[in-house]
Formats: C-alpha cells, sequence, structure tokens
C-alpha cells in the first residue's frame, strides 16, 4: 500500500520583534510556491499556506485529511518543523495551547474534537460498536522531549 508524503508550508505573519521588512521576505502563493527573495527559482511544496491562512484553513488542507485516514483505520502523523519562532506551536495548538475560542485553535485540537465527533455518531448508530483512540504528542525543545 502506498502512502504518501505530503508537505506543507506555512508562512507565518510578520510579527513586532521581527523588525522592518528587508524586502528579503519569504512569500507563499498558497497552491504549491514559496518564494524567498533572492533565490532563482521558487521552492516546491505539496501545499503552501500564507500569513494570510486562518487556523481552519491550515486544519482543512494538513489534518483533516489525517483524520479522514484515522477513521478509516489507518495510523496519520502531523510533524511540525522549523526554527524558533516560526509559529510551530501556534500551528499545531493555538495561541493559548488548545484552550482558546474554537476559531484559534490549532491542529491537534481541531482533529481531537473532530475525531471524537465522529467517534460519538458511529456509536450513536451502532449501539454495538466501541472505539479505541490513543495519541501521542511529542514537543522537542533545545534536546528535552516534552
Amino acid at each position: 500500500m502506498e502512502a504518501p508524503l505530503r508537505v506543507a508550508v506555512r508562512v507565518r505573519p510578520r510579527l513586532r520583534r521581527d523588525g522592518q521588512a528587508t524586502g528579503n521576505e519569504t512569500t507563499a502563493d498558497g497552491k504549491h510556491d514559496v518564494v524567498v527573495n533572492g533565490q532563482p527559482e521558487p521552492f516546491k511544496f505539496s501545499q503552501t499556506l500564507g500569513p494570510e491562512a486562518t487556523q481552519h484553513a491550515v486544519y482543512s488542507q494538513c489534518a483533516a485529511p489525517q483524520v479522514a485516514s484515522v477513521l478509516d483505520g489507518l495510523d496519520a502523523c502531523i510533524f511540525a518543523f522549523g526554527q524558533t519562532g516560526a509559529g510551530k506551536t501556534y500551528s499545531m495548538l493555538g495561541p493559548e495551547g488548545g484552550h482558546s475560542a474554537a476559531a484559534q485553535d490549532g491542529m491537534v485540537p481541531l482533529a481531537a474534537a473532530e475525531l471524537f465527533r465522529a467517534v460519538a455518531r458511529l456509536e450513536a448508530e451502532d449501539a454495538t460498536c466501541q472505539h479505541r483512540l490513543s495519541a501521542t504528542y511529542v514537543e522537542i525543545h533545545r534536546e528535552g522531549v516534552f
């Protein structure tokens, strides 16, 4: 069985701490290209999301297909990688670590909510049906695993 690997890039909005724009900003076209000013060719990815992308758009593009795979009985993984301050925790959990308004929740709380809703629907349809879910969330920061 073939398991496709998809690589998505989310370019976060410019923050105050980033200072003034220098003209060497990275931009995403919202399809497949990331352009780094000064580079002759764009970088190609499965999906790119620019600074205007909402948490729900990121979820829909990156995590919803994984949730559907889990509901079909397959294992799934979402892996966030990047330098400190790139927005990994924001994308994965949201601004309040998954404790904010649903509109700002990241991929993990949104995926968990969808999985629990789907399991509840399935178990309501068939009283003899039971499900067991397990998940692992690991954060590696400065050579520490949390």
